[in-house]
């Protein structure tokens, strides 16, 4: 899939409808579904703060790192991702 002319996170949302859509063709279950799904749907959300910032290139093991530190301290439903899924 090509970068159109959009922002980053514009890419990013179309490239995980296309990444959730091939997990769903693969029979994955649906807890699995709906956990990749909440986790890149808030990856995207932590994007929003940086995409005037970077680019699509720009995304290197430590902002992925951020992320999933995020994500641990700033769960929305209050529980912690354990480290079987990270």
């Amino acid at each position: 899939m090509k970068l159109k002319n959009t922002t980053i996170s514009e890419d990013l949302e179309r490239w995980i409808e296309a990444y959730l859509k091939h997990i769903q063709a693969l029979s994955y279950s649906n807890n699995t579904f709906l956990l990749y799904r909440r986790i890149l749907l808030e990856f995207v959300e932590y994007l929003l703060e940086y995409q005037d910032e970077m680019q699509i290139n720009d995304i290197k093991t430590t902002f992925l790192v951020n992320f999933l530190n995020y994500l641990e301290n700033n769960s929305k439903n209050g529980n912690k991702l354990s480290k079987k899924q990270k």
